[in-house]
């Protein structure tokens, strides 16, 4: 066992949020058009990204780090962890084009 206290909390906090985005719940929520917090986005951030195709988009980023496909939409979420630290998470529709975009810190 981890001598840091913190270590567990961080670690549960961790595998909440896997489990969070892996659930079919919000996956099933945003399929029903219900709609969900965003942030607003940093001007010329993310709109960018919107509309562009799935091969497009591996042509810019390379090889997501994650993908969950979304088998009730037809739509896969597609996550970058990139080497320079950002981190990215693409939502695609089932015609394979971007559909929602954000940039994580």
């Amino acid at each position: 066992m981890d001598s840091n206290p913190g270590t567990a909390g961080k670690l549960f906090a961790l595998a909440a949020l896997a489990v969070a985005l892996c659930s079919p719940a919000p996956r099933a929520a945003l399929a029903q058009g219900v709609p969900t917090p965003r942030r607003t986005p940093e001007p010329g951030t993310h709109s960018k990204w919107v509309g562009m195709t799935r091969a497009e988009l591996f042509k810019k980023l390379g090889k997501p780090s994650q993908i969950v496909e979304y088998p009730d939409t037809g739509g896969q979420l597609l996550v970058y962890h990139l080497p320079d630290g950002r981190h990215y998470v693409f939502e695609t529709g089932a015609n394979g084009r971007v559909a929602r975009a954000a940039q994580l810190r």
